[in-house]
């Protein structure tokens, strides 16, 4: 099979029906539960996990679990409600502030950061991108660190794999 952005050209409802189908199975048979936990983010890939399992199982069958930390947007809560009460899954919201922060997480994420831009300062805001017009070119992917100064400058460099696999 060739690899190319015509992978994504699908029958949208023929491949959700198959999906669900597959979810069903999984979820009575294989692992002979009624139903499921989904993480919700807010995001596509989430939402459509959720919905996917709601299709399978029914509704009442899926508990949505938002999992907010301090860098979250604020819009992934509101997002992740809207998507619970659309489908009309059960969902519940637990802040993970305190535990990432006690285990050392944003520490260590920190530290990697430092080891690509050895002047990052705490407060800077940062964030992980792949590189461009992914369906348009061939090999592997790869992870840019991208953090703001506080003049607002964007520096991006390509993560290495030893800091990504540290926090990412």
């Amino acid at each position: 099979m060739e690899f190319s952005k015509n992978l994504l050209r699908i029958d949208a409802e023929k491949t959700a029906a198959d999906l669900a189908a597959v979810i069903k199975r999984q979820i009575h048979q294989d692992l002979k539960r009624s139903g499921a936990v989904v993480g919700i983010s807010g995001g596509i890939d989430s939402s459509v996990v959720a919905a996917l399992c709601a299709k399978a199982l029914g509704p009442d069958k899926v508990l949505g679990v938002m999992l907010p930390e301090k860098e979250s947007a604020s819009e992934s809560k509101t997002l992740g409600e809207k998507l619970a009460t659309q489908l009309g899954i059960h969902h519940m919201v637990n802040n993970i502030a305190a535990p990432l922060e006690g285990y050392g997480c944003y520490k260590m994420r920190n530290e990697a950061i430092r080891r690509v831009f050895p002047e990052f300062q705490d407060s800077w805001p940062m964030k992980i991108t792949i590189g461009s017009k992914l369906l348009e070119r061939e090999g592997f992917n790869y992870f840019n660190l991208v953090v703001e100064t506080p003049d607002g400058r964007s520096l991006s460099k390509r993560m290495p794999q030893a800091e990504y696999l540290q926090e990412f």
